[in-house]
C-alpha cells in the first residue's frame, strides 16, 4: 500500500497538478505584490509627472532669456574682433619698429666701427 501511495505521488497526473499549483501560487503571488506597489507607484508617477510639467513650463522663459543673451552678445563678439584686429596691426607695427631699431643700431655700430 506504501507503494501505491508513492506511485500515485509521482505519477505525471500528480506532478503535473503539483507544478500547476505552485505556477498559480506563484502567479497570485506575484499579482499581490504588484497591487500592493501599485499605490505607491502611482504616487511616485504623480510626483514625476508634476516635476516634469513644472520643468516643461520653465523652458520657454529660459529659451527667451539665452536668446536675449545670444542678442548681447553678438555687438561684444564684434567688438572683441575689432579689438584683436587692432591688436594684431599693432603688434605688427612694434615688430616693425623693433627690426627698424635694430638695424638702426646695427648702422650706428658699423659706421662707428669704421
Amino acid at each position: 500500500m506504501d507503494m501505491d501511495l508513492f506511485s500515485t505521488l509521482l505519477s505525471g497526473v500528480s506532478l503535473a497538478l503539483l507544478a500547476a499549483g505552485v505556477s498559480f501560487f506563484i502567479i497570485v503571488r506575484a499579482l499581490v505584490d504588484l497591487s500592493n506597489q501599485m499605490a505607491s507607484l502611482g504616487t511616485r508617477f504623480h510626483q514625476v509627472k508634476t516635476r516634469l510639467e513644472k520643468q516643461l513650463a520653465d523652458i520657454p522663459p529660459l529659451k527667451k532669456s539665452i536668446r536675449e543673451m545670444q542678442e548681447e552678445i553678438v555687438p561684444i563678439k564684434n567688438n572683441l574682433q575689432m579689438i584683436q584686429s587692432y591688436y594684431t596691426a599693432l603688434m605688427d607695427i612694434e615688430r616693425e619698429i623693433a627690426k627698424a631699431e635694430q638695424a638702426e643700431e646695427i648702422q650706428m655700430r658699423s659706421r662707428k666701427s669704421h
